[in-house]
């Protein structure tokens, strides 16, 4: 009997992969008929040329199992997985090229290398080493086992009846036989198809050819790892015999969460109608960029689009793409809760999702782990949206538009077949206008490459500069459609919402806050209000003043140098202040007051991560754009800029604690005379030597005093500062994503992390221009205050008790009845309990704390972080002493 799992026989998980190809060819075909006349030439197949091959590439994805070998082995395994498997694809190869020899790039030759490489990427080093097969001797492969069950599955799936029989009764694969499956046959094979592929001209069509491939990638590689998944679920804990095919529709069905055209609901919000803009969006076409102010509904606009490009059947589900991690995380609950998109429909993918996903107490029998260099979860069996969502498997999956960029690259070991995903996707750019120059160029080089495929895609912006603009149409003319707001054309005096207001003080006079800031502040005692500063240790030092100064009023410092369980708690802490008029809790060492005015000091963290709206704002100096978006979050739904004016929820509130005649106002405070520090993080010192007026000096020359705002002031203003600004800046990922068309890069190459199976962190291709660098840092006293028993060892050891063990690399104390006798391994076991209270520490400010204080130094097997006993707090983080404080760079 010919084994392909421990419990399942070969015959049996063959027919199963089978049984879902054939299930999600049939669901997705309306998708895929379209996506493949896109594709010229010899690319253009007709659907049902596609799916044979697709059902062949499946029947053939492991027939590298069928040798004596890898049968012996898997037959005296268990289920532990601690016996390692020998490898079986590049005798897969073998067996393809001797049925199909032709070496052509040709739709034939993309379906045998996408059967291939269904375990990961097809690089330029792929199979280039493979004579060291040789050493193992003569190695038999069952030719009349693999004829039997074509023969057999053939009666059912008649596309393989186009598969030719192999001969002989027994192929060695052996470097002494005089047969044509020698092990250096496999790399002269596949280097000369490397080079017929490398011949190929124009540069376009490896485009087409990354396209087709990926669609075959896709169909096979889903085929594979949701039949491994579905049949460990349904046969788990059965070890007592093999099984045959497990797999049926209904299964099927309970496990793939992605609708197809026809199945998807509509999309509303109830008890709101559609606005002009939002009809406007969604017939827009499939190629749109939007602009429209707050309160115009443009995530409803934007999932509306979606909707139009499914129903027409460009698509069969939506990626939504956000400029940072938290926004991904409320825009996934905004979709359930708001939306009422079921749950099982709607993923998340970041860098950070494992740890949200526990967060929201997901419920799974267990989770891959993002950091663990393991082998895919569906072979372990596990229920795993995580995966799911890298790999967009979902009918809406939000993530960050990095990831996104790494899906058209070799970033992470399942680019190839997520690039068939992503084809079959409507995909939106919200927030367009937060991203900085290098991420916009990395943007304007995937909408270039999806305009050649035909993606549909929709960037959605609150207000875009003409020269951003001018650079789309610059590089792709003629493709996009403009639907633009009405409320960029209204008169300022019926629409503005806010009044601008300058300062001619800085944020802080000396060491103190100045004084007409805190005269502000307690002439709005009762109110929410948001005080922005540009760096961190500037929010740690007014926190420092203001909590003392208003003991009667909810205080809250939001930074990005907390905890990720602070974060998320901090996050909710503060809606809950911004929305609620009653209510008291506590978090950590803070009492929280509803009731009670609110003064929320932040950085730019808070610029776009909160849904929230103020009664008043106070900011440092920023560039006119990011004044804007954080004007975002005052009066963030009004219609006028005065209370006995405007009729919005916010207002109405006021009007019940008897608050009249408010103007909402935001006041940008001056620059500091002298201190070139306080430029950063917006002016360097080469935008200094370079710029006889940079951006900042350009703001404050063009903002007006006691300006009412409206969202025409604000593009007008915009385009003021940035006028004669340059072009998008080059962006590398243009000539990445050809290099990495079919063969191309490593991983390690591309992204530094030969194994990995997500798509955060690494070197060589960047998607952001990260200037400051940053230390994952857990302070002890984040561990020592946590509620989890889980940690209970760490807080029962004392921090100088844990720093002389490790230094000493003497683990006989370590936890009781227990043999941990490594960090590593103590470490590693607490790991997912740790990972929650770790945060992402500013280099400079880390350097002070290591010159201060206590630091252990973790080089972890899949990553590395400092535990320090710098003293750390709910309510302001690590909280360095005043002869300890620095000057910080930038915020991230």
């Amino acid at each position: 009997m010919f084994l392909a799992k421990h419990n399942q026989t070969y015959e049996g998980h063959i027919l199963d992969c089978l049984t879902i190809a054939t299930h999600i060819l049939t669901k997705y075909q309306v998708t895929m008929e379209k996506i493949l006349k896109r594709l010229p030439g010899e690319f253009n197949l007709e659907f049902p040329v596609f799916r044979k091959l697709c059902i062949m590439g499946v029947f053939l994805h492991d027939s590298g199992k069928l040798t004596e070998e890898w049968q012996r082995a898997i037959h005296s395994s268990d289920q532990s997985g601690k016996k390692k498997l020998p490898a079986h694809t590049p005798y897969s190869f073998a067996v393809i090229q001797s049925l199909f020899p032709d070496m052509d790039i040709s739709p034939l030759q993309l379906m045998k290398l996408a059967s291939v490489s269904h375990h990961g990427l097809l690089t330029n080093d792929t199979y280039s080493g493979e004579s060291n097969l040789a050493t193992k001797g003569p190695i038999p492969f069952h030719v009349d086992g693999f004829n039997e069950i074509k023969q057999k599955l053939s009666v059912g799936y008649p596309e393989l009846k186009d598969i030719p029989d192999l001969f002989g009764t027994e192929m060695l694969f052996d470097s002494t036989a005089k047969g044509n499956l020698l092990p250096n046959v496999i790399s002269n094979r596949m280097r000369h198809i490397k080079q017929v592929y490398g011949r190929t001209s124009p540069k376009t069509k490896k485009l087409y050819i990354k396209s087709l491939f990926a669609l075959f990638s896709w169909v096979i590689s889903t085929a594979d790892k949701w039949a491994s998944r579905i049949a460990n679920i349904e046969l788990a804990g059965n070890v007592e015999k093999e099984y045959d095919a497990v797999v049926d529709m209904e299964k099927v069905e309970r496990h793939l969460k992605v609708w197809s055209n026809r199945e998807w609901p509509d999309i509303t919000i109830e008890g709101e109608d559609l606005r002009p803009f939002q009809e406007d969006v969604e017939g827009a076409g499939p190629f749109v960029i939007a602009e429209a102010p707050c309160g115009e509904g443009k995530t409803l606009a934007a999932l509306r689009w979606g909707l139009s490009q499914i129903r027409q059947g460009h698509a069969n589900r939506l990626i939504i793409c956000m400029p940072t991690q938290t926004t991904s995380n409320a825009l996934y609950q905004q979709l359930i809760t708001a939306y009422r998109i079921p749950k099982d429909h709607v993923g998340i993918y970041h860098g950070d999702a494992e740890f949200f996903y526990e967060h929201i107490k997901e419920e799974l029998a267990s989770k891959h782990d993002v950091d663990n260099k393991m082998e895919d979860p569906h072979e372990q069996g596990r229920p795993d949206p995580l995966f799911d969502s890298l790999v967009f498997q979902k009918s809406i999956v939000v993530t960050t538009a990095d990831h996104l960029a790494y899906s058209f690259l070799h970033c992470y070991r399942y680019a190839d077949y997520t690039f068939g995903a992503v084809q079959q996707a409507a995909i939106i750019f919200d927030e367009l206008h937060v991203f900085d120059q290098t991420c916009m160029g990395n943007i304007l080089d995937m909408c270039e490459v999806m305009t050649k495929l035909k993606i549909s895609h929709l960037l959605m912006t609150a207000t875009l500069p003409h020269f951003i603009e001018a650079a789309f149409y610059e590089k792709i003319p003629e493709t996009y459609r403009k639907v633009r707001s009405a409320k960029f054309t209204d008169s300022v005096t019926d629409h503005y919402r806010y009044k601008l207001n300058r300062l001619s003080c800085a944020i802080f006079a000396e060491d103190d806050v100045h004084p007409i800031l805190i005269e502000i502040l307690q002439n709005s005692r009762g109110l929410r209000r948001i005080v922005y500063v540009n760096l961190v240790q500037d929010s740690v030092n007014m926190y420092g003043k203001i909590q003392h100064l208003f003991p009667d009023e909810n205080v809250v410092l939001y930074h990005s140098e907390f905890t990720r369980i602070h974060r998320l708690r901090k996050e909710q802490s503060i809606q809950r202040l911004f929305k609620q008029s009653n209510g008291t809790w506590v978090e950590g060492d803070q009492s929280f007051d509803a009731s009670r005015g609110t003064i929320l000091i932040t950085t730019q963290i808070a610029e776009i991560s909160l849904d929230i709206s103020a009664d008043l704002m106070i900011s440092a100096l920023a560039p006119c754009d990011t004044l804007i978006q954080r004007a975002g979050r005052l009066h963030r739904k009004g219609k006028s800029g005065l209370t006995d004016v405007c009729d919005c929820p916010q207002c109405e509130k006021l009007h019940q604690k008897g608050i009249e005649n408010l103007e909402f106002t935001l006041y940008v405070a001056d620059l500091p005379e002298g201190d070139s520090n306080a430029l950063f993080p917006y002016v360097s010192a080469e935008i200094l030597k370079r710029e006889s007026e940079h951006v900042l000096l350009r703001t404050k020359r063009t903002m007006e005093n006691e300006q009412r705002m409206s969202a025409a002031r604000e593009s007008e203003w915009i385009n003021r500062v940035y006028k004669g600004e340059a072009l998008l800046s080059h962006s590398q990922m243009k000539k990445c994503i050809e290099e990495d068309c079919l063969f191309g890069a490593t991983v390690q190459q591309r992204f530094g992390d030969e194994d990995s199976t997500q798509s955060d962190g690494g070197s060589g291709f960047a998607f952001r221009d990260i200037q400051v660098k940053k230390r994952t840092t857990l302070p002890y006293d984040a561990i020592k205050d946590s509620v989890d028993d889980s940690l209970q060892f760490f807080k029962n050891l004392a921090f100088s008790d844990f720093k002389e063990i490790v230094e000493r690399d003497d683990w006989n104390i370590t936890e009781e009845n227990t043999n941990e006798q490594d960090i590593n391994i103590l470490l590693e076991k607490y790991r997912k309990y740790l990972h929650k209270h770790k945060l992402q520490l500013n280099f400079s400010r880390y350097r002070q704390i290591e010159r201060n204080y206590s630091i252990v130094k973790f080089h972890g097997r899949y990553n590395s972080f400092l535990i320090t006993d710098a003293p750390y707090r709910f309510s302001d983080g690590i909280h360095l002493r005043n002869s300890d404080q620095i000057q910080t760079t930038k915020e991230s």
